[in-house]
């Protein structure tokens, strides 16, 4: 028999026909749900025993029934690349990772805990109570659950938002829309295999819990929240990485986006939350407005937009436990509330991805490169009447001139229109990053009594102004570096992806001269990024909050690190098979540049060398170094206003055993000099890549070749 035809727009875009069992599967799915919001409701009530078996019920009926729901809700996309992703190496290397991070935290923290406790190394027989053990399974629990969310938030958008992108940087999206496969399925079926591997992660950390759980102290209903909250985070931010996948055409821009709009939502949710309490307007802030069925006022909705804010649900809770503000909330209500605003999230993000991702990918496909945009003149007809003429105006770009790489890199791929929804958020983002200085001005000048006993003086604000200068170059820096290593994850793979490689190196252009027009490409794609610096330093200045010398020298610094982590993204970008590999491993070396490698520092030294009960002044020069090192805490460190002890904080040379104004300049020696190794490094794997000898003298970094002889009178421009 023939399928049933598809019916408009519905069958189209998710594959509905209306049949019987597309009918009984929906009414399954939504039995299935209601289920699950009834045993979360009734949780309270339940014993742990009754609760497990509740919810081992509840996942076997998904699982009686997943056979053919999986096979029609996500179809074959699904099957492929859960298989293709599971299979690869980089997600086996990750997983050793987090198992050996996290027992290795185990490890030292159960020996640290020990030797505070009974001095376990220096006694003959320690005895430990029963309590103190559960204690310290309670605090690893936090530390383990801690840790689990940190790694679902990072590893989320780097594997789920460049899913999408990456077929359409192969053009390979277009086949798929050439099947007989549904805008869900490909969506879906993308998003599931991706989702199906991340909570591998949460899976890998079941048996260090159930360990944990001899310890004692461990709360089960407290484990299964945690996991249920890391689960629907997992969900939330792969449904945000989709939709940013399907809207825009690259794979860097949906990777940042997501992690920008995500850190923008914390802060946003938790400052508009917070504030709501605190604000001078309270007593018309709080006011409900009756709207017939129910009422409610702005203080109501901006809580009810804070349900999604990990951060707000903790602080809600601990208010609750120690009895502030007269809170009466619970932890099942939290969740709920946590489950639902993610919920309603996710739905409406996947659906308008599943709605527009075939109008999207064509416009991408086969719209104007450039942009085009309406200019509105008036003209004079010969009858001297006046009438208005809309012209359709192409984006231009200036002159090729004499290096095509540079130009393509700085000019063309700089990033272009990214839509109506990536600029109004991208727009929220730096109007976050400024509110604090209006924010700061109030408080100072138009609340009185707010602090210092009424109007403050102007020390108290620039002093106040230069702490918001600080602090917000050092986010913008962390947010420009990781920036600048992701774009250039992408300059070299993403030729190959396009399958433009081939063509870029049948050009006359030397190996030096291409790979320098990349590196440029990735310093100067992100100048919008300098310009907001550029804001933020001219309004310090402007105030009298900042030093200028300190700006002059934070500026170049600035330019050192983002040299080094265009290199960084460059060498993984030709090192590795194709941009998504390319760009997860330049994310994580820059993590781990930007201040990850704190972390086996103190797993492998700090807390080893702790329990030998070593003297901490004999290490103070070798921390201050290694966190001068760190690039944004350096850059947000410079801009100071005086260099007094206050000022100074971690590199004062006061300090027993400082070393001062040296950690820093060691830091900048340290950068300088590791950017010339990288560089060298790029060089020479990018002419054995390319298979191209040298045109210039060794250690030249002349970015074009000698100009060949020409006849007086022929153009000197090859590319014009």
């Amino acid at each position: 028999m023939n399928a049933p035809p598809q019916i408009g727009f519905l069958g189209r875009t998710f594959g509905w026909s209306g049949s019987r069992q597309e009918w009984l599967a929906v009414a399954g799915v939504g039995a299935w749900l209601a289920m699950g919001v009834a045993i979360s409701r009734y949780t309270p009530r339940l014993t742990v025993g009754e609760a497990i078996l509740a919810y081992t019920v509840w996942v076997l009926l998904i699982g009686v029934a997943a056979r053919d729901a999986v096979r029609n809700l996500f179809g074959p996309v699904f099957f492929y690349d859960i298989v293709r992703v599971g299979r690869q190496r980089l997600t086996f290397i990750l997983r050793l990772l987090y198992a050996g991070v996290v027992g290795s935290t185990l490890l030292m923290m159960y020996f640290g805990w020990l030797d505070s406790k009974v001095n376990y190394f220096r006694v003959a027989n320690p005895v430990v109570g029963t309590n103190e053990l559960s204690r310290f399974g309670a605090e690893f629990f936090e530390t383990f659950v801690t840790i689990q969310f940190l790694v679902a938030v990072l590893l989320t958008p780097v594997y789920v938002a460049g899913t999408i992108c990456l077929e359409k940087e192969r053009k390979t999206l277009e086949f798929l829309l050439a099947t007989d496969l549904r805008n869900r399925e490909i969506v879906f079926g993308k998003l599931a295999s991706r989702v199906v591997n991340l909570l591998m992660f949460v899976l890998l950390g079941l048996p260090i819990l159930a360990f944990i759980q001899l310890f004692g102290g461990v709360d089960p209903e407290q484990l299964l929240m945690a996991i249920v909250a890391t689960v629907v985070t997992v969900i939330g931010l792969s449904a945000l990485s989709i939709w940013y996948s399907t809207m825009l055409k690259k794979a860097r821009d949906a990777i940042m986006l997501t992690y920008l709009t995500y850190g923008a939502y914390l802060f946003a949710s938790l400052f508009a939350a917070a504030y709501s309490n605190l604000a001078p307007w309270k007593g018309w802030w709080n006011t409900p407005v009756d709207f017939g069925i129910v009422s409610f006022g702005i203080h109501d909705i901006l809580w009810r937009l804070a349900d999604g804010n990990i951060i707000w649900q903790l602080i809600l809770m601990e208010g609750a436990n120690r009895g502030r503000g007269g809170l009466t909330v619970t932890a099942p209500d939290q969740l709920t509330n946590y489950v639902l605003f993610w919920a309603i999230a996710s739905t409406l993000l996947l659906g308008h991805a599943i709605v527009r991702l075939r109008t999207v990918a064509l416009q991408q496909a086969y719209g104007s490169p450039g942009g085009t945009r309406s200019r509105k003149r008036k003209v004079v007809t010969a009858d001297g009447t006046e009438k208005v003429v809309v012209n359709e105006v192409t984006r231009t770009h200036p002159k090729i001139g004499e290096n095509p790489v540079f130009w393509k890199e700085v000019f063309v791929d700089a990033g272009g229109r990214r839509g109506r929804a990536v600029q109004i958020i991208s727009g929220l983002i730096v109007a976050l990053l400024l509110s604090p200085l209006g924010i700061i001005a109030w408080n100072h000048f138009f609340d009185d009594g707010f602090s210092y006993g009424g109007r403050s003086s102007w020390y108290h604000f620039t002093e106040a102004v230069n702490a918001w200068v600080r602090g917000v170059t050092g986010i913008v820096t962390a947010l420009l570096l990781l920036a600048a290593a992701v774009r250039g994850a992408g300059a070299v793979s993403g030729e190959k992806d396009k399958d433009s490689w081939i063509s870029l190196l049948s050009t006359p252009l030397s190996a030096d001269e291409i790979l320098m027009g990349k590196w440029w490409g990735c310093v100067l794609g992100v100048r919008r990024i300098y310009f907001l610096l550029l804001v933020i330093w001219s309004c310090g200045l402007a105030l009298g909050s900042v030093n200028p010398l300190l700006i002059a020298v934070t500026a170049p610094l600035v330019l050192l690190y983002t040299a080094a982590f265009s290199w960084i993204g460059l060498y993984f970008s030709m090192t590795a098979r194709n941009t998504m590999v390319a760009t997860v491993r330049a994310f994580f070396a820059a993590l781990f540049c930007m201040g990850g490698y704190w972390l086996p520092i103190v797993l492998c030294c700090v807390l080893p060398l702790s329990l030998t009960h070593a003297n901490d002044r004999d290490f103070v020069p070798f921390g201050q170094i290694l966190l001068a090192i760190v690039p944004p805490f350096l850059a947000g460190w410079m801009p100071m206003l005086r260099t007094d002890r206050h000022e100074m904080g971690w590199f004062d040379d006061r300090e027993p055993g400082g070393i001062g104004w040296l950690a820093p300049i060691a830091a900048i020696l340290f950068w300088m000099v590791f950017t010339s190794v990288l560089a060298t490094a790029c060089r020479v794997k990018f002419r054995k890549l390319t298979n191209r000898e040298s045109q210039e003298l060794p250690g030249s970094w002349v970015l074009q070749p000698p100009a060949p002889q020409e006849e007086p009178g022929t153009k000197q421009n090859r590319y014009e």
